[in-house]
């Protein structure tokens, strides 16, 4: 824990804290002098213009000899006005050494109360220095800098050297952030930049938060995870992180780049109605369990190439701004991607679909592209728009596809695609079923014993997420 103090310590000095700020007004007899000389000189040359230029000046010596003086006591007020101007900055000055100082004193109170043994001392130093914090909005960010800090250092909650008392001191840490990143909170903490790069966290609940841009990445969340309807106004960082128990995004928005790749969700991982101002990259990115992303928004790329869905995917009534590359994604079980939108390119080149694959009533605005993507149940694509060519090529369907009542307004290229005897496809109405196609013997076992698909459009899956349950 002494680590702490030191980090503390060389942040004070990178900031300038401990050095006083130093006013350095101009040398005062000089600028005193010289005011005053410039009087009775302006006095002289007033008193000979009026008596040499100004008529019956000559006669009337007393007046002239009063204007004179008026210009001297001018000179004199504004010699006086720089002396009590320099006397304000003066006591300014001294002000904000005096405050520097204080801010340096109790600063590095709490800074020794985080790096001591105790866990008791290190929670007042956790409070200590969110006191500082609200009563100084000049010195949030280096408050926000120490604590995020603290939550960086490392920690096992296996070892013997930590317990719940440890474990107290974090979670009050991340919640004396969480609740001054809302606006809702009198200490609120505009444009904040969080770093918790490789940070283990316990429980957080950063829902509703507001934050520049926040930093993530190889941080392990342990317990549930809120980030529900949070902002985030930069770059979202969540590259190599492992979430442990639920992973909440519901409503959350995000206008820089969303980094998820490589991120780990062993329990559900719920992103519905999440907006994606720019790229959300969530390039081999593991789910464990259901992965929600329900009538989210991604404006620009979204990229799952080679993730892995180990439960059911939800993707209902999402919008796909950019193009959507799912290439080489591994969907073990159910696939939702009914009545979805993709305005540009979709790719879903060699992906797996290992449960149902549901594109009923999706719209195709890009090309599509499903080559050498394997289907081993049902894909349905029922009244799906492919308003830009489709690619199956090498496509293997294993079980019944559904393609009634979709529409084809460009290419559609089926070279090579393979579907089973036992189940033939079902083609739109008017529809040529195409040559290239290939039929094959399905695998010995049939999980459905219906031996044909109905006449009509397929139903879509009826499958729900199971009910989750906040905890904590």
């Amino acid at each position: 824990m002494a680590d702490i103090e030191k980090r503390v310590r060389a942040l004070l000095r990178r900031r300038g804290y401990g050095r006083p700020r130093r006013y350095e007004p101009g040398p005062f007899m000089l600028v005193y002098g010289v005011l005053l000389v410039a009087g009775l000189v302006g006095a002289g040359v007033v008193y000979s213009v009026l008596v040499h230029l100004v008529p019956g000046m000559t006669v009337n010596r007393a007046d002239t000899m009063k204007t004179a003086l008026l210009v001297i006591g001018g000179a004199g007020a504004l010699a006086g006005l720089y002396v009590a101007y320099r006397k304000q900055r003066t006591d300014e000055a001294n002000h904000v050494r005096d405050q520097d100082k204080l801010f340096t004193e109790r600063y590095t109170a709490a800074a020794a109360q985080l790096g001591h043994d105790k866990p008791a001392v290190r929670l007042a130093g956790v409070y200590a220095l969110a006191r500082i914090a609200d009563d100084s909005e000049r010195d949030r960010p280096t408050c926000l800098e120490v604590l995020c800090a603290y939550l960086r250092m490392p920690y096992d909650p296996d070892s013997s050297n930590t317990g719940p008392a440890e474990r107290q001191v974090r979670t009050a840490a991340q919640t004396a952030i969480g609740r001054r990143l809302r606006l809702d909170h009198p200490g609120f903490w505009p444009d904040a930049r969080i770093d918790l790069t490789g940070a283990h966290l316990i429980d957080l609940d950063f829902s509703g938060v507001i934050v520049r841009e926040i930093t993530a990445d190889g941080a392990t969340f342990s317990g549930n995870t809120w980030f529900d309807k949070a902002r985030f106004g930069g770059v979202a960082g969540f590259s190599d992180a492992r979430f442990a128990g639920f992973a909440g995004f519901g409503g959350a928005s995000f206008s820089g780049n969303a980094w998820f790749n490589k991120a780990t969700f062993s329990w559900d991982a719920g992103f519905d109605k999440a907006r994606f101002s720019r790229n959300a990259v969530f390039e081999k990115a593991i789910f464990s369990r259901n992965a929600g992303f329900d009538m989210a928004t991604f404006s620009e790329n979204a990229r799952f190439n080679e993730a892995t869905f180990s439960r059911s995917a939800w993707f209902f009534e999402a919008r796909f701004g950019g193009a959507a590359v799912f290439g080489e994604a591994t969907f073990s079980e159910n696939a939702v991607f009914d009545k979805a939108t993709f305005s540009r390119n979709a790719v879903f080149d060699k992906a797996i679909f290992s449960g149902n694959a549901g594109f009923n009533m999706a719209t195709f605005n890009g090309d599509v592209w499903f080559g050498g993507a394997t289907f081993n149940q049902d894909a349905r694509f029922s009244q799906a728009a492919f308003n830009q060519s489709a690619r199956f090529e090498k496509a293997t369907f294993s079980w019944k596809a559904w393609f009634g009542g979709a529409t084809f307004s460009e290419v559609v290229r089926f070279d090579g695609a393979q579907f089973p005897h036992k189940h033939p496809p079902v083609w739109p109405d008017g529809f040529a079923e195409p040559t290239e196609i290939v039929y094959v013997d399905p695998p010995a076992a049939d999980p459905d014993p219906d031996p044909d698909p109905p006449a009509g459009p397929a139903v879509p899956p009826t499958t729900e997420f199971p009910p989750v349950v906040r905890r904590g």
